[in-house]
């Protein structure tokens, strides 16, 4: 049976599924990735306790075959903090524990499919509904024509110049300033769309300019930058693909003894750990494989199953 776990009575979680769904929203969910979901599960499943770094790669990774660095452990951390706040929880409800790990704060109910459906049918009953109300109809506006002809005519006659403007004439006047209101108006209207435009532009060019400059200065990153230091030997550095020293360790000293290898001091050796802990390489270099003047040995070991 797929159990659904419900976070703090307002988003539904379905681990199969990969989805947080909130409750009054149906239509609007979001799926997170396999990593981010499982990582979010067992936080659930120990809702209000600590889980540990190590807990996460043992549960999430290892027993996948799969070792990654911690930088991936808190970008999938931060998958699902960014998934939950966008369906409505805080992000808050996760929180880091210093040298201890993270834990879910949480109200965690568990439900059959069933049970769900009752519990959606529930929130959207409490939504209050609100009539929309209707649109008065605003009166035409009507324009003052007896009050205008008349005080332009008794000023006429007041100055003497009789009756020679007819009432006519005025009216083509009204018109004629109601038009260039209208054009006024146009032409303002013009200018406000012409110079969102032109800011619309700035603001893409600078984008552009943004991405390139930040590509430029991350362009000499190289594939080895996220490796864990373990340690040094005889002035030589060591780094490991894998975040455990105790492991790390023990390939470097099989390395070392069985391969007939040499790192001296100024040296950087860098491990990569296979996933199915068959094969390890490492990387002997005279300096940081960052510096484009250095000189590298690769070499490969292989477990006998």
């Amino acid at each position: 049976m797929n159990i659904k776990h419900i976070i703090n009575g307002s988003v539904l979680f379905d681990s199969e599924e990969r989805t947080l769904t909130p409750l009054d929203q149906p239509d609007h969910s979001i799926i997170l990735n396999t990593p981010a979901s499982r990582c979010l599960l067992l936080l659930i499943e120990h809702a209000g306790t600590v889980v540990s770094q190590k807990e996460f790669f043992s549960q999430i990774w290892e027993q996948n075959g799969a070792y990654v660095t911690a930088n991936t452990f808190y970008q999938n951390i931060t998958i699902v903090r960014k998934g939950l706040k966008s369906v409505g929880l805080s992000s808050d409800i996760i929180k880091t524990v210093p040298k201890e790990g993270v834990k879910l704060v949480a109200d965690i109910e568990i439900f059959t499919p069933e049970e769900v459906v009752l519990a959606a049918s529930d929130a959207l009953a409490d939504e209050p509904f609100v009539a929309d109300a209707p649109l008065a109809e605003s009166p035409e506006p009507v324009l003052p024509t007896t009050t205008v002809q008349s005080a332009y005519h008794e000023e006429a006659l007041a100055s003497g110049i009789g009756p020679s403007v007819t009432p006519a004439e005025v009216r083509d006047e009204q018109t004629a300033a109601s038009r260039g209101s209208v054009v006024t108006k146009r032409l303002t209207s013009a200018r406000r769309l012409n110079l969102w435009l032109s800011f619309g532009g700035v603001i893409f060019v600078f984008c552009l300019l943004a991405g390139y400059t930040y590509n430029k200065l991350n362009y000499g990153k190289h594939f080895f930058s996220e490796y864990n230091k373990i340690g040094e030997v005889n002035g030589c550095l060591l780094f490991s693909s894998y975040f455990g020293r105790e492991k790390s360790t023990e390939e470097f000293i099989n390395f070392f003894r069985n391969g007939k290898i040499s790192c001296s001091a100024g040296g950087v050796a860098y491990l990569t750990i296979n996933r199915h802990n068959l094969t390890s390489s490492i990387l002997v270099c005279d300096k940081g494989i960052e510096d484009n003047n250095s000189r590298c040995i690769s070499n490969l070991y292989r477990v006998d199953e």
